[in-house]
């Protein structure tokens, strides 16, 4: 099955949740607010394509500035 994103960008990135579990293991617990928890979900999903992950603090200032 092909994922198709936003755009028409091809979602190639995938992570078998079989493997997932095994991949985290050992990894220290970060408590995150919910709402970040979800927009982490979007991105893992492909929901924001184009974007490949989170705006750089250069990257935010750039944008509320213009």
């Amino acid at each position: 099955m092909d994922y198709v994103g936003h755009n028409g960008k091809p979602i190639v990135e995938r992570v078998s949740t079989a493997n997932a579990a095994k991949q985290i293991e050992g990894l220290t617990r970060v408590p995150i607010p919910k709402a970040t928890a979800h927009e982490v979900i979007s991105l893992s999903y492909g929901f924001f394509t184009p974007l490949t992950g989170f705006m750089s603090r250069q990257e935010v200032d750039g944008t509320l500035d213009n």
